[in-house]
């Protein structure tokens, strides 16, 4: 299993649009990511509702885990979509 940390760079957190366009860009990775900020039990990353229920915000550290052959570059192009302000 592959893990990163990434920062979450938009201005309004893991809510509605962000949220959103993330959730896009890992369903089109085609891989089974899980995200989870500090202590929280890891969910789909592909579903816009439970990452708006993580309640990242601007400035929060995300974990993304990942299993598969490529897991390793599907999760740092992730961190890459996160880590952009306009995500």
């Amino acid at each position: 299993m592959a893990t990163i940390q990434a920062t979450v760079a938009a201005a309004e957190g893991l809510h509605a649009r962000p949220a959103a366009m993330f959730a896009k860009a890992v369903s089109e990775s085609g891989a089974d990511v899980q995200i989870a900020t500090g202590d929280s039990e890891p969910v789909n990353a592909a579903s816009t509702l439970s990452l708006m229920t993580l309640g990242a915000q601007c400035g929060d550290v995300v974990t993304l885990t990942c299993e598969g052959d490529n897991a390793d570059n599907i999760l740092t192009k992730l961190k890459e979509h996160l880590e952009q302000s306009n995500s």
